[in-house]
């Protein structure tokens, strides 16, 4: 029996909130439910924090600072929203995958190491892209482009925090399979 292909959405969906294995009804009613309440609390948090701003820009308080305060706290609401779905989702168990012989576990923790190792790289190649961005940006060391890419002291950092970012990454992916 041929697989229907999921769509953008779908597979979209799944990577945010990290669901594994068999996507259905339940697990959709679910999401809908935790990205409800999360879209209502970033709805009320964007409509209060743009006024804020607004009202901040038309005074005399220094326009960068403000900036920045903006950009903070957008920041932190993020990542309470990306905590909020991850805790829901654990406690939903939607990120469960569970295994139905030996061979079946074997083939979940394969693909665990592949999408953490897969992950690391990811990992690494955009923070240093990042880093590397941010440098040239504010290039107060006056190095060339070439120098920044293939300094040592920067990449071995930025390599030791992706390979515990990927170990962590792995075990997380082990912790969600069910034997």
């Amino acid at each position: 029996m041929k697989k229907s292909k999921e769509s953008f959405y779908t597979k979209l969906v799944r990577r945010i909130y990290g669901i594994q294995g068999e996507f259905d009804e339940y697990k959709q009613q679910q999401v809908n439910k935790i990205g409800n309440k999360a879209f209502i609390f970033l709805f009320e948090y964007l409509s209060t924090s743009m006024i804020i701003f607004s009202i901040f820009l038309v005074s005399s308080i220094n326009k960068e600072l403000i900036l920045l305060c903006y950009l903070l706290c957008n920041f932190i609401a993020f990542f309470i929203v990306i905590f909020y779905l991850a805790i829901l989702v654990s406690k939903s168990k939607l990120d469960r995958v569970e295994s139905y012989d030996n061979d079946d576990y074997i083939n979940l923790v394969k693909k665990s190491k592949k999408k953490a190792i897969l992950g690391t790289i990811g990992f690494f190649l955009v923070e240093r892209l990042i880093s590397l961005i941010l440098e040239l940006v504010d290039n107060t060391s006056k190095s060339s482009f070439i120098s920044l890419i293939i300094s040592p002291i920067d990449n071995i950092i930025w390599l030791v925090g992706s390979l515990i970012a990927g170990i962590a990454f792995y075990f997380i992916m082990l912790s969600r399979i069910k034997k």
